[in-house]
C-alpha cells in the first residue's frame, strides 16, 4: 500500500505491524504526524540515539529509553494504545528476546492495540513476523511535488548567492519536472541542487545530465551503459523521404 490516505486507513483500523523500506526518514514522520490526526493515538519514534520520545506533542522525556529490549518491554506495558515508530531496528532484530516482544505486542498478548512501524533502508523479518506485517511504501512525489521542489531549489541558490536569480528555460524546467517522475523526494532534491548549483541556470543543457543522474540511480549495480541520444529528429532514417512524400501530396 501507498499513500498518505491508505497510512491513515491502516492506522485507524490500527494495524499492528507496518514495515516501511525507505531512506527517507523525514518524510515518513511527516506522512504519520499528519496521518495520526485521524486516529487518535499518540505517536512515538524511537532510535538509539535519543530513546522512545513522543512527537505528536511536547515530550516530556519520561520515555527516553535507548536500549531496545527495554523499549519493548515499555511499550507491552502501556494501557494507552499508541503508534511507534522504530527507526534502524535492523540490527535487533536477530535477538531472540527482541523477536519474543515484538511477536507478543503485535499479536497483542496482554498489551493494548498498538501499531509499531519498522523504518529503515532495508527490513529483513523472520517468517514468522513476515506473516504478520503490513508492508507500506510511501508514495513517490508528483508533478506538481517536484515542480515545487525545483521552485524551493531555485530560491535557495538565491538566497546563498546575495539574491542572484536562477537562469530558467521554462520549456527545458518542464522537461526536468517530467523526467524527475519515478524519483524519490530526496533523490530528485539532490539531482536538481547539482544542476542549478552548477551554472546557476536551468537549461536544455541540463537535460543530459539529468538522464544520467536518474539513470545512474535507477542502475545502482552497475549492469548497464548510459548513452545519452543526440541525434536531431531529422537524422532519423527515413524521415527525408516522408517529408518529400508529405509534399507531393
Amino acid at each position: 500500500m501507498s499513500g498518505n490516505q491508505d497510512l491513515t486507513t491502516l492506522l485507524r483500523a490500527r494495524t499492528p505491524l507496518l514495515v516501511i523500506e525507505s531512506a527517507e526518514e523525514g518524510r515518513v514522520i511527516e506522512s504519520f504526524r499528519h496521518a495520526i490526526a485521524q486516529s487518535l493515538r499518540p505517536l512515538f519514534t524511537w532510535s538509539i540515539t535519543d530513546g522512545l520520545r513522543r512527537i505528536d506533542m511536547d515530550d516530556d522525556g519520561e520515555h527516553a529509553v535507548p536500549d531496545a529490549t527495554m523499549t519493548l518491554t515499555s511499550i507491552k506495558q502501556r494501557t494507552e494504545a499508541g503508534v511507534f515508530l522504530l527507526l534502524d531496528f535492523q540490527p535487533y532484530l536477530r535477538y531472540p528476546m527482541t523477536l519474543r516482544l515484538l511477536r507478543e505486542i503485535v499479536l497483542r498478548q496482554a498489551a493494548a492495540e498498538h501499531t509499531l512501524a519498522l523504518v529503515g533502508s532495508k527490513i529483513e523479518l523472520p517468517d514468522d513476523l513476515t506473516a504478520l506485517a503490513t508492508p507500506f511504501q510511501m508514495a513517490l512525489p508528483d508533478a506538481q511535488a517536484m515542480a515545487a521542489l525545483v521552485r524551493e531549489e531555485a530560491f535557495a541558490y538565491s538566497r546563498e548567492n546575495s539574491g542572484r536569480r536562477v537562469e530558467v528555460d521554462a520549456d527545458a524546467a518542464r522537461t526536468i519536472v517530467r523526467n524527475l517522475a519515478g524519483l524519490t523526494h530526496a533523490d530528485a532534491r539532490r539531482i536538481v541542487r547539482k544542476l542549478i548549483y552548477a551554472d546557476g541556470a536551468l537549461g536544455p543543457a541540463d537535460i543530459p545530465g539529468l538522464a544520467q543522474a536518474k539513470f545512474e540511480l535507477l542502475d545502482r549495480e552497475n549492469l548497464l551503459h548510459f548513452e545519452y541520444e543526440t541525434a536531431r529528429f531529422a537524422d532519423v532514417a527515413g524521415l527525408s523521404r516522408l517529408k518529400r512524400w508529405i509534399q507531393q501530396r
